[in-house]
């Protein structure tokens, strides 16, 4: 059984009412083609960034119910990454509503020194499960940990999803090694554990200074580390992939 999966690169905003309306659209414009799941990038409702202890999580958490409630609605699985606020701690979750009838969250575990100052690290499953595939998820950096970090070696998923804020530059190219010369972690992992990956990136950002940061080049590749294909560079981008069980194709 194959497997549709819409991806959309986006903007990294605090503008949560523009947020969601994007959402809500691209939701709809997949559905119309025919996609099982809809994607997107880390932390795409809530923004991310240093204003993260400023952010109204309630109003958050009240555009991520009425998502789950959409996806309900028109049928199909909405993978939808938020900060959110529990107990008072803020945390990097991604939410994946109505995958076969049910719903998970996945944390973000592994934290850069600078995400500790703000966020709390959690311990959660890292794969959900659609039409009988096991489907990873690792969140942003996490790509450099080690490779069983967060799956088993006896039961590595069946396609990853990488939703992520990652700093790709326009010459940048997926390969064994990084712009700076130095092993890809993100490659080595792919190349050890043998499973096909789709990266879901924000498209532009801007720093605490508001430079715009240019990234976008959502990847997409197969168990053997190859590109199948990339997202636009620094623009907005949604399209579809296709997974057959073995082989994805852009």
């Amino acid at each position: 059984m194959s497997l549709t999966l819409g991806i959309c690169q986006y903007e990294n905003s605090y503008r949560w009412d523009k947020t969601y309306i994007h959402a809500i659209n691209t939701i709809k414009y997949f559905k119309r083609r025919n996609a099982d799941i809809v994607c997107f990038q880390e932390a795409f409702l809530s923004g991310y960034g240093a204003e993260s202890l400023l952010l109204d999580y309630e109003f958050i958490d009240s555009y991520l119910e009425l998502i789950k409630e959409y996806a309900y609605e028109l049928d199909i699985c909405v993978m939808i990454p938020s900060l959110i606020m529990r107990n008072l701690k803020i945390y990097n979750a991604t939410y994946i509503f109505n995958h076969d009838g049910k719903d998970t969250t996945i944390f973000k575990q592994g934290l850069t020194p600078s995400e500790k100052i703000i966020l709390h690290s959690k311990k959660s499953k890292k794969f959900f499960n659609l039409k009988g595939y096991n489907i990873g998820v690792i969140i942003c950096r996490e790509v450099e940990d080690k490779p069983f970090t967060y799956f088993s070696k006896h039961k590595v998923p069946d396609l990853l999803l990488w939703p992520s804020y990652w700093g790709w530059r326009y010459k940048s190219k997926w390969g064994a090694k990084k712009d700076d010369g130095k092993r890809s972690k993100a490659f080595s992992l792919i190349k050890k554990l043998k499973v096909p990956m789709i990266q879901i990136n924000m498209s532009k950002s801007s720093d605490a200074k508001g430079k715009l940061i240019k990234s976008g080049k959502s990847v997409v590749v197969n168990k053997d580390a190859s590109k199948v294909g990339v997202g636009a560079f620094a623009k907005n981008d949604r399209y579809l992939v296709y997974f057959d069980g073995i082989n994805l194709v852009k």
